[in-house]
């Protein structure tokens, strides 16, 4: 697929807004800026009832700690956003069915998409990557360093959202599928979630309606 690729940044400020506002939520930042997108979602397509595909690393069982390999599941984490609810109480229904996904991650997405539909249970992706610690470093002669991964470079849904902490600041990539979106509204739709960010670290207290 022809991919187009969109980049922006959430700077330290703002991001040490939504670190704080994740705790006083009890959830995290990735649960955060998952609401966040969730938000920005629910208004590109106008519709207050949204799924976002969310890839995990799937390495819960201490056999698997020392194999090398791919050990990754997707998990659809939905959510409805009507008008009137505040980004506060977005935020805790996001949170509560990501963690719902999360308890039943061993399920395969593919062996559950043959159950429930012909169709994809998602067709936009959200994707944290936290900073990995030591990742370009040298151990015992050995030089490692961090590669963007295939998800990053590829748009392999209609949309994708590519975070990483570093640094203080968020990287932010948005990959989209070039055949849908041109490189306009790509670069339109960065600046409506890094706009959204911006409100929302500001006021999470408002009504979604009101950013």
């Amino acid at each position: 697929t022809r991919s187009g690729t969109s980049w922006f940044t959430i700077p330290q400020e703002e991001v040490n807004r939504l670190v704080a506002l994740s705790r006083r939520s009890r959830t995290t930042l990735a649960a955060t800026m998952l609401a966040v997108f969730t938000l920005f979602l629910s208004r590109l397509c106008g519709k207050d009832d949204v799924a976002v595909g969310v890839p995990l690393s799937d390495r819960r069982r201490p056999e698997f700690e020392e194999v090398i390999g791919l050990f990754m599941n997707v998990v659809v984490v939905r959510a409805s956003v009507p008008n009137g609810l505040t980004f506060l109480d977005l935020l805790d229904r996001v949170r509560r069915n990501l963690v719902d996904a999360c308890i039943h991650q061993d399920l395969p997405y593919g062996y559950l998409q043959r159950i429930i539909a012909t169709r994809p249970a998602y067709k936009v992706v959200f994707n944290f990557m936290p900073t990995l610690a030591g990742a370009d470093s040298e151990w015992a002669g050995i030089q490692a360093e961090t590669l963007p991964t295939p998800m990053e470079l590829q748009s392999f849904a209609d949309l994708s959202l590519h975070l990483r902490h570093d640094g203080g600041v968020l990287l932010c990539r948005l990959v989209y599928k070039a055949d849908l979106f041109s490189e306009g509204c790509g670069q339109n739709f960065a600046a409506q979630i890094q706009t959204l960010t911006t409100a929302v670290a500001q006021a999470p207290q408002n009504c979604v309606d009101m950013y």
